[in-house]
């Protein structure tokens, strides 16, 4: 099975940056991206990937309704929010859209790769 990774990130830079990064990673794999909440839930639907990474920050609706819309589809499909903050109350609000995980983006490049690689095998 070819592991299929959703981006979904409003910062262009970042989306890319991150989808070019995970491409060199994962050969074997599919890297896809969305732009925003639209795209992810659409992309998420189409493809069914097995891992979504979801930015907090999306132009057209909240992650918490992509997440909440994407998990209504795809129920197990592993979500790792990715945050530039860490609080109690989005900690709380990570748990009730459904959220698996969270990685704050400074720890992007030590800690996403060995939880995507865990997250795939299982």
């Amino acid at each position: 099975m070819v592991p299929t990774i959703l981006i979904v990130e409003g910062h262009d830079w970042i989306r890319l940056s991150t989808k070019n990064w995970l491409r060199e990673v994962f050969q074997d794999g599919d890297v896809l991206e969305a732009k925003n909440g639209e795209e992810a839930i659409d992309i998420a639907q189409t493809y069914q990937p097995n891992v979504i990474l979801m930015d907090t920050d999306l132009s057209d609706m909240s992650w918490q309704r992509v997440t909440r819309h994407i998990r209504s589809v795809l129920p197990s499909v592993p979500v790792v929010l990715l945050t530039n903050y860490e609080s109690l109350e989005l900690q709380n609000e990570a748990v009730s859209a459904g959220v698996n995980t969270k990685i704050l983006k400074q720890r992007m490049v030590n800690e996403l790769i060995p939880l995507l690689r865990m997250l795939l095998k299982s």
